[in-house]
């Protein structure tokens, strides 16, 4: 199973209902296991863009995801533009 989430707005606050509503219906109902499922955070999120720099809450979301609702399997990112992904090679955007 494939989940790609946003914060839900700072400090990340909306992420731990996010995932129990999530836990509710994929783990509890369909029966498909957290070990089975991989959490993507949205490039938003991870990546420095034309907005503003990468979350600076992004480990204690992380935090949130792994301890509080045990999904264990997180990849940083989601989709990211190529025109992104451009300007991060001029220098112009940060690269983590």
């Amino acid at each position: 199973m494939y989940l790609s989430m946003e914060c839900g707005g700072c400090c990340g606050k909306g992420v731990s209902s996010l995932l129990g509503h999530f836990n509710r219906k994929m783990v509890d109902f369909y029966k498909i296991p957290k070990d089975k499922t991989v959490v993507h955070l949205a490039s938003c999120m991870t990546n420095d863009h034309h907005h503003y720099d990468r979350c600076p809450h992004l480990e204690y979301i992380k935090d949130i995801i792994v301890r509080k609702h045990g999904f264990k399997n997180i990849i940083e990112g989601s989709f990211i533009w190529s025109g992104s992904e451009e300007l991060r090679e001029s220098g112009k955007y940060n690269t983590y």
